[in-house]
């Protein structure tokens, strides 16, 4: 996009904006809401957006959507730490490893008994479709420790499956 456009923006963004939202509050109305505010600011501060050193569009929009998520937990009196808890990432190619709900579901379990950043890592990445330097704009942490936390998430997740 040579000349940011709002609608542009949100026809390509909507998609992964609303699932990583959906994930992180699990409840449809209050993630259209959410959607919606971060569409709002994006909207309203797009013209602000410039391209910095290791900034892309997508870590600008995503680093919206993670303060406006933080935003929401504190008027619900809720931590950063209780976002974390509930994210349940899900991505089509890790979702096709399982076989059946049942799998699926302890999957969804074992990552959320990660310690953090571990899920929130995991879901940027398999969710939203981010890349690690992206991921580490947003948290504002070193790309190679991103990749170091998703092999660590990734393998502890294995072994847990193996055990079962």
């Amino acid at each position: 996009m040579n000349t940011l456009d709002a609608e542009q923006v949100f026809t390509e963004y909507f998609v992964p904006v609303y699932q990583y939202i959906h994930y992180r509050v699990w409840h449809q109305q209050e993630a259209e809401d959410i959607t919606a505010d971060v569409f709002e600011k994006i909207a309203l501060n797009l013209h602000s957006y410039k391209k910095q050193h290791g900034a892309t569009l997508r870590s600008w929009i995503f680093t919206i959507v993670r303060n406006t998520l933080i935003d929401y937990y504190k008027k619900k009196k809720l931590n950063a730490v209780d976002i974390d808890t509930i994210a349940i990432p899900s991505d089509a190619k890790i979702e096709q490893q399982f076989d059946d709900a049942n799998d699926l579901e302890q999957l969804f379990s074992a990552i959320e008994q990660l310690p953090e950043p571990q899920p929130e890592i995991l879901l940027m990445r398999f969710k939203a479709d981010m890349s690690n330097k992206e991921i580490a704009s947003i948290l504002k942490i070193p790309a190679s420790t991103v990749s170091a936390t998703i092999s660590k998430s990734l393998s502890k997740l294995r072994t847990e499956f193996e055990r079962s």
